[in-house]
């Protein structure tokens, strides 16, 4: 057995040392781990020959992790193809790209079935939408127990709501998500460092008197 040993030892020296290539050839074709490295921390280093550039696998109790072990970006790549994706060493990654310049950088198109969230505010850059249309500004703030003031009937009354983020030139949109009587909706518009200017119109007959608790949530472009 230590004959065994020492001679595998010694070829698989030889084949390192001559730059052959070693393959590992499974015993059977039952789907079972052909053959395992119980390590914690790395287990498997491939090295460039000038030592200077390494890539493998970490593994600790809970996680596991494919990663450089030298200071150099992760490139993910395939069909022996240019790095279709990269992980540069501040945890920045590119699509379509090597150098991103952000947490996440796409250089060509994207295409998402479910929502995009940026926290409701779009404030670095911009957002182009097909049609050439450019979003700078994107915000939604939700206000809960508003009041409307009493308005004479047929003739039109402005209220002010603090909503925070709004400046003057922004579009505003408001949905009223509590229901009232005769009362229209007949200009938003921002009026101020957060502050945005409701009209409302009474198109009743009759005076309408103060509402109080409603549910208003403001949608801002620039």
């Amino acid at each position: 057995m230590k004959k065994l040993i020492i001679t595998f030892s010694f070829l698989l020296s030889s084949a390192i040392t001559f730059c052959q290539s070693v393959t590992i050839s499974p015993t059977s074709l039952v789907e079972n781990p052909i053959q395992s490295i119980t390590k914690v921390g790395i287990g498997l280093d491939h090295r460039h020959p000038n030592g200077l550039v390494g890539v493998g696998t970490f593994a600790q109790s809970a996680s596991g992790y494919i990663q450089t072990h030298t200071n150099h970006p992760l490139h993910f790549s395939t069909n022996n193809g240019p790095a279709h994706m990269t992980i540069t060493t501040a945890g920045q990654i590119g699509m379509g790209t090597i150098t991103p310049s952000q947490k996440l950088h796409v250089v060509g198109n994207t295409y998402i079935t479910g929502n995009m969230d940026s926290d409701g505010l779009v404030s670095a850059g911009t957002l182009s939408i097909g049609g050439g249309s450019t979003i700078n500004k994107y915000l939604e703030v939700a206000l809960t127990g508003q009041q409307i003031f009493g308005v004479v009937n047929n003739t039109c009354d402005l209220n002010y709501y603090a909503v925070a983020g709004v400046n003057t030139g922004d579009a505003v949109i408001l949905n009223m998500e509590s229901a009232f009587s005769t009362l229209v909706v007949a200009n938003v518009r921002a009026s101020g460092a957060n502050q945005v200017e409701v009209k409302f119109c009474n198109i009743g007959n009759s005076n309408t008197v103060l509402l109080q608790n409603l549910n208003m949530r403001f949608t801002v472009f620039k």
